[in-house]
């Protein structure tokens, strides 16, 4: 999906500023319990850092594993053998041509596979924003992504799509005097790269609905 070449341009600080909070609410992070075990040895640990107690016991229990962490969405069970052949494959010559969506996606299907890495999954929303992207973009031309807090602008960014590939990413700062108006910036996408745009227009705090 994204171009070896990806340009990133005219990214507008005071519109860029805010990609961390509308990623985080489109896809909040995942809680992850990580749990390394070398025989009778148990270290657990949450995404954020915490130290949790577990016993060997625990990791035969879903529902104990469960009662560890409540908030997880899902619990990583890794021996010292399924690390080191995880590792092994996430540095395969092969994967050094993939593009960086298709590597994520790679990342968490061997992780599933792994003999020595066990999961437990409660959650199965997207793991990463280029899942959201594959269902928005449909052909080729410019998506603008816009998003208003309280009807003022708080986030956007547009793709520029060719030949199925993300060719360039920027913000409305790449038209100064139209930043702040979604119908202008159309106009001067129009102009600029004579391609179709597709909108995106999001409210921060109620983005469930998208319209596209």
């Amino acid at each position: 999906m994204l171009d070896k070449n990806l340009i990133v341009e005219d990214l507008e600080p005071e519109i860029w500023m805010h990609l961390q909070e509308v990623l985080d609410e489109l896809l909040p992070p995942l809680k992850v319990l990580h749990i390394f075990q070398r025989k009778n040895f148990v270290r657990a640990v949450t995404e954020s850092g915490k130290i949790l107690q577990a016993a060997p016991e625990d990791l035969e229990d879903e529902k104990r594993l469960r009662q560890l962490y409540p908030q997880a969405d899902e619990v990583r069970i890794y021996t010292e053998s399924g690390l080191d052949a995880y590792d092994r494959m996430l540095q395969e010559d092969f994967v050094y041509e993939m593009d960086i969506d298709e590597y994520l996606d790679y990342q968490y299907e061997i992780l599933n596979k792994t003999d020595g890495i066990r999961i437990y999954k409660w959650n199965t929303r997207k793991r990463h924003v280029f899942s959201l992207l594959k269902e928005w973009i449909s052909e080729d031309g410019c998506y603008l992504f816009w998003v208003t807090k309280k009807a003022t602008l708080f986030f956007n960014c547009i793709l520029l799509v060719e030949n199925g590939k993300l060719a360039r990413l920027f913000t409305s700062g790449r038209y100064p005097d139209a930043k702040n108006n979604q119908g202008e910036v159309i106009n001067c996408l129009k102009k600029e790269f004579c391609k179709p745009v597709h909108c995106v227009t999001m409210e921060y705090g109620s983005m469930k609905k998208i319209e596209i």
